[in-house]
């Protein structure tokens, strides 16, 4: 009788582990798809702005709210004769000092040099990139370039003073946001001009 108890706690044991990974895989699939149906929302936003800050605001907006781990969002705009980035509008989390690099950083050449996303884990160890200056808490970051037709218009980086505060799903979740963006921003520097 013993054994036969110990044989059914052990059943319900691996039962209630399974249960609990099950449901966590559940809330993990509807954070999904609860970001994915803002994009459609998003995608419908870009299209009816014509104005370059409302556009840049927008994006900082909801990449900071949307990916949440983040202690500060910025936006970088590309100068296309220099192939240099100024940062147009930011936002950040309250006590997160002010940014001092207004033409970016070695992160933030690296995406627009290469034309392609870029998360780091750990900037402190990361060995393609010099340590960052210890005056900055930066730990982990995702830098994603803004294409239009194969030319990098601007660049969003979002950094936490955490380790690995990002996954893959972010920075996936971060690129298809940009790719709805490009357009209205693209749109909006030629409505400017």
């Amino acid at each position: 009788v013993e054994a036969e108890a110990e044989a059914v706690q052990e059943g319900r044991n691996t039962l209630e582990v399974s249960l609990k990974a099950a449901q966590k895989e559940s809330e993990g699939l509807q954070h999904r798809l609860t970001r994915y149906q803002m994009l459609q929302s998003l995608g419908e936003q870009f299209a009816s702005l014509l104005q370059l800050q409302a556009v840049g605001d927008l994006i900082v907006e909801r990449c900071f709210t949307l990916v949440g781990a983040s202690d500060t969002c910025l936006l970088y705009l590309v100068d296309p004769t220099h192939q240099e980035v100024a940062l147009f509008c930011s936002k950040r989390a309250v006590g997160i000092p002010s940014i001092h690099a207004k033409r970016g950083d070695q992160f933030d050449h690296w995406a627009l040099r290469n034309r392609r996303p870029l998360m780091v884990d750990d900037a402190a160890t990361d060995y393609r990139f010099a340590p960052e200056a210890a005056s900055r808490q930066l730990r982990s970051l995702i830098v994603c370039p803004i294409q239009v037709s194969q030319r990098v218009t601007g660049l969003v980086r979002l950094e936490s003073q955490m380790v690995a505060a990002y996954t893959q799903d972010d920075l996936r979740f971060v690129s298809v946001l940009l790719d709805l963006a490009a357009a209205a921003v693209d749109n909006a520097t030629l409505y400017a001009q």
